[in-house]
């Protein structure tokens, strides 16, 4: 099911997917599979921890390569951003990742990984106006996965020590 839905819906029709749910699940690892999965289909995918994409966009612009590479970001059939939500964006950050969101049109897929359902995305992007603009951008077109269970790094160390 998620191969055809990354092929038919994501790949070729512009479909976001935003993949929420505990720490440890497997939120990443289910938008990389899916990435990987179009990546193999012939379509274009650019992958980055919303962190990383933040340091990116400064790095980038004391470079004088901004432009370039928002370009590169634009032009990706599929855009994966991880751990949405893991610490609030200032406004200079969240106004280019609405500038991101928005130039890529609906014709282009948006995957996003977070713990936050969307209702609380207001707690990361503080100015309504932003948060409204950027969650309609993203939902409007959207499939929305919630994953549940505990997480498989715990699984994998087996049992935690209490202390």
């Amino acid at each position: 099911m998620l191969n055809d839905l990354a092929l038919m819906r994501i790949g070729r029709n512009g479909q976001n997917i935003i993949i929420s749910g505990p720490t440890g699940v497997g939120k990443s690892y289910l938008a990389c599979a899916i990435g990987n999965n179009i990546c193999r289909n012939s379509f274009t995918t650019q992958f980055y921890r919303i962190n990383t994409l933040i340091k990116k966009f400064s790095l980038e612009r004391a470079k004088g390569s901004y432009l370039n590479f928002i370009k590169r970001l634009v032009s990706a059939s599929v855009l994966i951003l991880d751990n949405f939500g893991i610490k609030p964006l200032q406004p200079a950050q969240f106004q280019v990742l609405y500038d991101v969101i928005d130039e890529r049109g609906p014709d282009k897929s948006l995957i996003m990984t977070t713990q936050l359902p969307v209702a609380n995305w207001n707690e990361v992007i503080d100015d309504p106006v932003a948060c409204e603009a950027i969650t309609d951008r993203v939902t409007a077109n959207s499939i929305q996965l919630k994953m549940s269970g505990a997480s498989f790094r715990q699984k994998k160390r087996g049992s935690v020590d209490k202390v």
